[in-house]
């Protein structure tokens, strides 16, 4: 009878710990890194800017999907020709770690 009951506990709590695991993983979700997030929503689409011109979007806060190309100076996604559409920026701030007057550079951007 004792090992009866000793298996029935076992087997429970060997159930409820791989339900637990499934359930975190499922929380999980798909994640992304961007460093100094600035979120927004836009037509039920949250989308998240950072430094390194990283960007991702989700429709749940929970799954992302990177959409950007990092510091890609040509067809880069958010800006075209990083350089030339950011020179304005760039002027100011610095385009590297080389140039950076003051030891500025292009980080933690604010999305309106």
């Amino acid at each position: 009878m004792r090992k009866h009951r000793l298996a029935a506990v076992l087997l429970a709590l060997s159930m409820t710990v791989s339900g637990m695991s499934s359930i975190l993983a499922g929380a999980a979700g798909r994640r992304v890194s961007v460093h100094d997030p600035s979120i927004i929503k836009d037509n039920g689409t949250y989308y998240v800017f950072g430094s390194h011109i990283d960007a991702a979007s989700s429709k749940n806060l929970i799954d992302w999907d990177r959409f950007s190309n990092g510091y890609a100076k040509t067809n880069n996604v958010e800006f075209g020709n990083l350089s030339q559409n950011l020179q304005k920026a760039f002027a100011w701030a610095g385009e590297d770690l080389e140039d950076c007057a003051g030891g500025f550079a292009v980080w933690a951007p604010d999305v309106i």
